[in-house]
């Protein structure tokens, strides 16, 4: 039998349509800034077109030797055991290779790529203590990308509906709904980005004792054969671990207020770029094109997901769905019927009045609310 999930209040409305806050005019100061990021990014687009390798290997065996031990993922020391082996036999009077892969690593360290400069950004968590947050800004994240040559040159710009035996299928995301509807928002001209973004706790080493929060992302225009090879995903940075110094702090509902006011200030640095500047000329398939950055997809676990929305972890809630309102009884049920999404205009109004807790909302501000939002996506 199909059930109702339970009745939202009266402002609550399920919506197919696309929700955005209405746009703001901006004054003759806002403009001007926008109008110079624009020029900027197509300066840099420019440059795309004619970047040289700015690296001096000795030779082209050294050159080709530390591409493949860096293709192939092979460890320093068996690469250090294969220069070992070359050198050995090889009966050269000067060996091509590097004497080891550390000396290969200092050559590396040479090259000068502006899109792969990371920046330090100091977040105060108390009066004398402060974290840091490593990233880069995810415009040159996205160049980095383009810079790929094998990427540029299959970069797919155009919707294309496709069927197979009279079926629609939807194998990639430039195949959906979503690509063709962004696609006609677009302005003449214009090219669609689509960002695939990734985020996920992990450990660093193999003990499980230091830990790290890295995020990366990639373009829904790369195929799927193409964006699961790991020059598809560019490293945007890594989140800070706020950590409690006992489970007295860790419990507190200061400390816990403060990890999420941590985790937004970083995200609305790597997101905020969108926000401001979703127009940029990018060098794609040796043209310059006016692009949009649209976020399409943000690729996490769970729990990773309810802290990106301000939704109460799924262990500690009623409606642990960060997309919706559905309880925690009713997640398993395939039969329910009108579902209630947690839309910004939804979620915006619960806390204005006063029922954030009711809907397991945390209160502060979601970086996320301010990008363009579809109710259903």
């Amino acid at each position: 039998m199909d059930m109702e999930a339970e009745s939202p209040p009266d402002w609550i409305t399920i919506s197919d349509s696309i929700i955005e806050e209405p746009d703001q005019p901006q004054d003759e100061a806002e403009l001007l800034e926008t109008q110079q990021l624009l020029e900027n990014s197509y300066q840099a687009a420019y440059k795309g077109l004619s970047i040289k390798e700015n690296v001096l290997w000795p030779n082209d065996a050294y050159r080709e030797f530390v591409t493949l031990m860096i293709h192939y993922h092979i460890s320093d020391n068996i690469a250090n055991a294969f220069i070992a082996f070359f050198n050995k036999h090889a009966n050269l009077e000067k060996s091509p290779l590097p004497r080891s892969m550390n000396q290969a690593k200092e050559v590396l360290n040479s090259i000068s790529l502006p899109t792969a400069e990371f920046q330090k950004e100091a977040i105060s968590i108390s009066p004398d203590q402060e974290c840091h947050f490593y990233y880069r800004p995810i415009i040159n994240a996205v160049r980095s990308l383009l810079a790929v040559p094998s990427i540029n040159e299959n970069l797919v710009l155009e919707y294309n509906e496709k069927y197979h035996k009279g079926e629609r299928i939807y194998e990639e995301q430039f195949n959906c709904n979503w690509w063709k509807r962004e696609k006609l928002s677009l302005l003449k001209g214009q090219r669609l980005l689509s960002i695939i973004i990734y985020s996920d706790a992990s450990s660093l080493d193999n003990l499980g004792k230091l830990s790290g929060h890295p995020i990366f992302i990639s373009l829904g225009n790369i195929p799927t054969f193409q964006r699961n090879k790991p020059e598809a995903k560019a490293l945007i940075g890594y989140l800070p671990v706020v950590k409690a110094q006992d489970i007295r702090m860790k419990n507190s509902v200061q400390f816990q207020n403060l990890q999420r006011t941590v985790f937004q200030r970083c995200w609305s640095m790597i997101i905020g770029p969108i926000n401001d500047q979703p127009d940029i000329y990018l060098a794609i398939q040796n043209e310059i094109m006016l692009c949009q950055l649209r976020i399409s997809q943000i690729l996490a676990d769970m729990a990773e997901a309810n802290k990106l929305t301000n939704v109460f972890q799924p262990s500690t809630t009623k409606h642990p769905c960060h997309t919706c309102l559905v309880s925690k009884d009713d997640l398993n049920n395939l039969n329910l019927l009108n579902i209630i999404y947690r839309t910004p205009s939804n979620m915006k109004k619960a806390i204005a009045m006063d029922l954030a807790s009711e809907y397991s909302l945390h209160i502060e501000h979601n970086i996320f609310w301010d990008i363009r939002f579809d109710s259903k996506s």
